[in-house]
């Protein structure tokens, strides 16, 4: 274990990454770029709602629907930003400060889950896509550090201990999955590890800890969801909007799309693809 002394360049060259993050989110802490992703504007309506004591809505649309969509984490956690300064956009600079202060969090906990990747946790502090999601009201920031808590707490439990670090680590999967629902493949994925590495009793102690919270979001989602035909069930639920739009001829298309923006927005140059099928 490495001394404290020892640990003192690595703290300021870490410190030195994330000046670059720092600055653009202090030259762009009102938000210019606010409405870019879209969804930010309905976690910020949403958390409005709750801030305002009126329930988990969409407040912007008409009827304000209930906001069963996404899962009302991230919302709950940017209602700080309307509790403290009722008034947007003057509230902007506090969104940017409760995103940005996730981002060394989130290199932290990266750096507590892989011990021996100091230089790589160095690039990430470094990356442009990060520091544009710390001045960004987007839930990918609070829900990778929730999914690295749970790796790190799923990881160094062993046998022999009692259950409380996957009691803990089931918890912690739970509150991920209510910031961000594709955290949901969670509930199969740590049982799964656990039963490889001969933990059952660790397994069901996880499921039985991260269970609860996935129930009872979709049975609230379902007994608060938009009518199907309504026009809004965009905003309200994703699997009947697909379900609308995307038939099974149109399912390898669509796949294929996703898969050409995806390498487009992470930098490759070349992408091979069916003519006509796809553009980026």
């Amino acid at each position: 274990m490495p001394t404290t002394p020892a640990r003192l360049p690595y703290l300021c060259l870490f410190l030195l990454a994330l000046l670059p993050a720092a600055w653009l989110a202090w030259n762009n802490r009102d938000m210019p770029h606010f409405g870019h992703h879209h969804d930010d504007g309905l976690y910020m309506v949403s958390a409005k709602s709750l801030a305002e004591g009126g329930g988990y809505r969409i407040v912007s649309l008409p009827g304000q629907p209930n906001q069963t969509k996404y899962p009302p984490g991230y919302p709950l956690y940017l209602s700080l930003a309307w509790r403290l300064v009722p008034r947007f956009p003057a509230n902007l600079p506090v969104v940017t400060a409760l995103n940005w202060i996730l981002l060394p969090v989130l290199l932290l906990l990266y750096r507590w889950v892989f011990p021996e990747s100091a230089k790589l946790t160095l690039l990430l502090a470094l990356s442009p896509y990060l520091a544009f999601l710390g001045i960004s009201a987007m839930s990918e920031l609070l829900s990778t550090c929730l999914l690295l808590a749970v790796i790190g707490l799923a990881s160094r439990s062993s046998s022999t201990t009692t259950m409380q670090s996957a009691a803990l680590a089931g918890l912690v999967a739970a509150a991920g999955f209510l910031v961000k629902s594709a955290l949901l493949m969670l509930l199969f994925a740590v049982p799964a590890w656990y039963l490889w590495k001969r933990r059952p009793r660790q397994a069901l102690v996880f499921a039985a800890c991260m269970a609860p919270a996935v129930i009872a979001w979709q049975l609230w989602a379902a007994r608060n969801a938009t009518p199907v035909g309504d026009d809004l069930v965009y905003y309200t639920q994703y699997i009947a909007y697909w379900l609308r739009n995307v038939s099974l001829p149109e399912l390898p298309n669509m796949i294929l799309k996703n898969l050409a923006w995806s390498a487009h927005r992470n930098g490759w140059a070349v992408l091979v693809q069916p003519a006509g099928l796809v553009s980026v």
